[in-house]
């Protein structure tokens, strides 16, 4: 009886010590956890490919993977995204059981561009260059060309030694400029400075022409590209003098006296003043007198320097009213006496 109690208590010496350390390991094996060792970015298209070019009005899939160092998936990681071009669904995302962050990318303005996006955690980062472009190929649909004078004013009429400033405009069928398009030109009048260009950033060719043997003409200038073509009509004129109306003023005086009254033995001094539009007396021009009553001493008589000039009426017995008229270049003045 003795023995059989020796070997049940050795027995269970075995077994709970078996027990003992079947338990040890298992708590060695739960205090090991996974750290992030990399991180990784891709950008997915409508079709879910992966790219870095995409439609400027397309949606972009952001998919970054967090890893541990056995590669190895790691949840509950938190990445902050930023980007310089498109608007962000998210700017922070939990990595998921797959170790992944997905947010998208939108390009609101449609802006077309290249851009880098960068995704981070407290001790990884990583960025990706990418673009949005435009899949419709831009066309040049309208042609417009306006001329400009001295003044930079949009006309027509230009003076005949005038440099007139040429400017073609070339637009794709989203009226947005186009550059880097060339553009002949040619013209009847005048010369050109150049006979092509090419558009600017703003769309617009800019020649002038020079109106060498100032000529006075009109002529038409032709501005064309491979598949467009526009003209305008312009002249050269002479230099445009305004002409002001010149003034004429009559006085009539007996013996120093302002009057339009005399006796028939007295006589009146008839004196015209003549100034132009400024009011400069304007000298020798030649004044006609003549009258329906009375004795003219002078027919005419030119102006002196003062723009001035004089005849003397003399009464011929006759007593009434009349009418002395003083005329210069188709101006009329009408006195009564």
């Amino acid at each position: 009886m003795n023995k059989l109690f020796s070997m049940l208590f050795v027995i269970s010496t075995i077994l709970l010590s078996a027990c003992n350390g079947h338990s040890g390991e298992n708590e060695e094996a739960s205090s090991v956890t996974s750290d992030a060792a990399t991180i990784s970015i891709i950008l997915l298209n409508s079709q879910s490919e992966s790219e870095q070019s995409f439609d400027k009005d397309e949606t972009v899939t952001i998919q970054v993977t967090i890893t541990d160092a056995s590669g190895d998936p790691v949840n509950n990681i938190r990445v902050d995204f930023s980007a310089d071009l498109g608007t962000l669904s998210l700017d922070s995302k939990l990595t998921n059981d797959s170790g992944v962050a997905s947010i998208e990318m939108m390009n609101t303005q449609t802006t077309l561009g290249a851009g880098t996006l960068s995704a981070s955690t407290t001790s990884l980062s990583a960025s990706i260059d990418y673009e949005f472009t435009s899949s419709i190929i831009s066309e040049a649909t309208n042609i417009s060309v306006i001329l400009l004078n001295s003044q930079s004013e949009s006309k027509q009429s230009f003076d005949k030694d005038e440099t007139v400033t040429v400017q073609v405009t070339v637009t794709d069928q989203f009226s947005e400029p186009l550059n880097n398009i060339r553009v002949d030109l040619s013209t009847d009048l005048g010369i050109l400075s150049l006979d092509s260009k090419l558009t600017n950033d703003s769309g617009i060719a800019s020649i002038e022409i020079s109106n060498t043997e100032a000529t006075l003409s009109a002529g038409t200038l032709t501005a064309s590209t491979l598949s467009l073509s526009t003209s305008v009509d312009y002249e050269f004129i002479g230099d445009q003098i305004i002409e002001k109306l010149s003034m004429l003023s009559i006085q009539m005086s007996v013996n120093g006296i302002s009057t339009n009254q005399f006796k028939s033995d007295e006589q009146a001094q008839v004196l015209i003043t003549l100034n132009d539009g400024d009011g400069n007396a304007i000298e020798n021009e030649i004044v006609d007198f003549t009258v329906d009553a009375g004795v003219l001493s002078v027919d005419s008589a030119l102006t002196n320097e003062n723009g001035q000039a004089s005849a003397t009426i003399t009464g011929n017995d006759i007593e009434g009213a009349g009418v002395a008229i003083v005329s210069l270049s188709n101006n009329l003045s009408l006195i009564h006496i």
